[in-house]
C-alpha cells in the first residue's frame, strides 16, 4: 500500500487547475473535432469557427490563465522548500538560483516542464 504524500496547497491548486483546463480541451475537442487533412477549405472554416465559438463559451484564455498562474505559484513554492533544503550550499543555492531564472524565458519551455514535475513530487 503506498503511504498518503500530504500536498502543498499550490501542489493541490495547480492539480485542480491543470486537471480543469484538460478537460475543457477535451470538451472543445469534442465540440469541434478537427476535420481530416485534406478537407476542403469550407469544412476547415466551419472547424475554425466552431473551434472559436467552443474556446469563447468554455472560457479556455481565463482557464489557461489560471493555470499559469497555478504553475507559478506552485515552482514559487518548490523553490522555497529546495532553498530550505539547500541549507547554506552556495553551489545548492546556486543551482537552484538558476533554474529558477532559466524557466521564465521563452526558450526553457522544457525546463519549466522539468521544474513542474519536479515540483509535483515534493513532500508539502
Amino acid at each position: 500500500m503506498l503511504a498518503s504524500v500530504p500536498m502543498s496547497p499550490a501542489q493541490s491548486a495547480y492539480i485542480l487547475a491543470r486537471a480543469t483546463y484538460d478537460a475543457a480541451i477535451a470538451e472543445q475537442n469534442r465540440l469541434a473535432p478537427q476535420p481530416p487533412q485534406g478537407a476542403p477549405e469550407s469544412e476547415v472554416d466551419a472547424w475554425l469557427d466552431a473551434s472559436e465559438t467552443a474556446h469563447e463559451s468554455l472560457g479556455l484564455s481565463r482557464l489557461f490563465n489560471a493555470l499559469h498562474a497555478a504553475e507559478d505559484a506552485m515552482l514559487a513554492w518548490s523553490f522555497e522548500v529546495a532553498r530550505k533544503e539547500a541549507g547554506r550550499s552556495r553551489i545548492k543555492l546556486a543551482m537552484i538560483a538558476e533554474v529558477e531564472a532559466n524557466i521564465g524565458k521563452p526558450l526553457h519551455l522544457v525546463s519549466r516542464t522539468k521544474a513542474i514535475d519536479i515540483a509535483l513530487r515534493l513532500a508539502a
